[in-house]
């Protein structure tokens, strides 16, 4: 995600509609010399979908100005056609949004995602993946934002539908825990609750992946990071640092980079902490092992 601009106020939005649609569209289907001389409907959405599709193309290469351009001739179109309420022009609404955020228009993001989320809950229902997946964007933009409260409940409204549907163990919910964890640490500077949420994100991730799997190490890593940090906790912390740094070498050998950063990390911990049982020998260990 990009990062917010100080003054979104600045960039309304307007320059990424397109002037002309019905010139731009006529242009289109008049370039194809088996085209009617007028226009038919299908040979419209054919257009419009052709556009769509120029959009995720030029969003895939993070070129989000091109994609919004398009994306915004497309859904203008499907508005005519279809109206606001169409699945294509909600879909498109959603990418819009997802491009701007990725170029740090924060407020026009949220606008956007807030809109799209009103929709999909009306028409998809609230338990929708798709509703969902808006939900937690619009967490997610909330706090970039700096609104703290108004993204923590729409993620423990998320959390709740997906461990519902879902259930604990499943990749979106721990996406979401995950993010909980990161709004506690970051945004509230509640550091217990922020552990609470990435030590229920590992639960699950050992679950999902395996207790051995990068992904489940890296997050072991960073809960012992952020454990060690902010808390007096320091045996958990060395057992959590240990955990990681066994099951690095174990799965990717000693000379592999994740596995140098957590020994890195460890060595950090220890010399910070001589007098935590077995300091002194785990780092004679780590100091041999990775010189």
């Amino acid at each position: 995600m990009g990062q917010c601009q100080s003054n979104p106020s600045s960039n309304s939005g307007t320059d990424d509609r397109p002037e002309s649609l019905e010139i731009k569209i006529e242009d289109s289907i008049s370039s194809n010399p088996n085209a009617p001389s007028s226009p038919k409907k299908e040979d419209t959405i054919k257009v419009l979908k052709g556009w769509a599709t120029l959009g995720e193309e030029a969003n895939a290469k993070m070129d989000y100005s091109t994609a919004l351009h398009y994306f915004y001739m497309a859904m203008e179109g499907f508005k005519k056609i279809h109206g606001a309420d169409s699945t294509f022009y909600i879909e498109l609404e959603f990418l819009i949004a997802t491009a701007k955020d990725e170029l740090g228009r924060c407020a026009e993001a949220l606008t956007l995602y807030q809109d799209v989320l009103s929709k999909q809950e009306r028409i998809f229902g609230p338990d929708d993946e798709r509703t969902l997946t808006t939900l937690n964007n619009t967490a997610w933009v909330l706090y970039e934002n700096k609104r703290y409260e108004d993204s923590k409940a729409h993620y423990e409204k998320c959390l709740e539908r997906k461990i519902r549907i879902f259930g604990e163990n499943h990749n979106s919910t721990i996406t979401t825990m995950n993010s909980l964890g990161n709004l506690y640490l970051d945004g509230f500077k509640n550091y217990p609750l922020a552990i609470t949420y990435k030590t229920r994100a590992l639960k699950s991730l050992s679950t999902f992946l395996g207790p051995q799997h990068p992904v489940t190490l890296s997050t072991i890593m960073n809960v012992a990071i952020i454990t060690s940090c902010f808390t007096e906790d320091v045996m958990k912390a060395r057992d959590l640092f240990k955990q990681a740094l066994k099951g690095y070498e174990e799965q990717l050998g000693k000379g592999h980079n994740m596995t140098k950063t957590c020994a890195g990390n460890y060595k950090v911990f220890l010399e910070e902490h001589p007098k935590v049982k077995g300091a002194r020998a785990e780092l004679k260990k780590i100091k041999k092992d990775y010189p």
